[in-house]
């Protein structure tokens, strides 16, 4: 049985915006929209 669960949803243990970066340049270029990281970065936080 667990007893904690830790949600990191700041970066704090894991920097996960360059796997979220990969994963949006992804799904966007299945549907013929070709994003910049600097498209990505506009809009990184919100």
């Amino acid at each position: 049985m667990k007893e904690a669960v830790i949600f990191d949803m700041d970066g704090l243990l894991l920097d996960s915006e360059p796997f979220w970066r990969k994963a949006q340049i992804a799904v966007f270029r299945s549907v013929g929209i070709e994003l910049s990281v600097a498209d990505l970065e506009f809009t990184m936080g919100m």
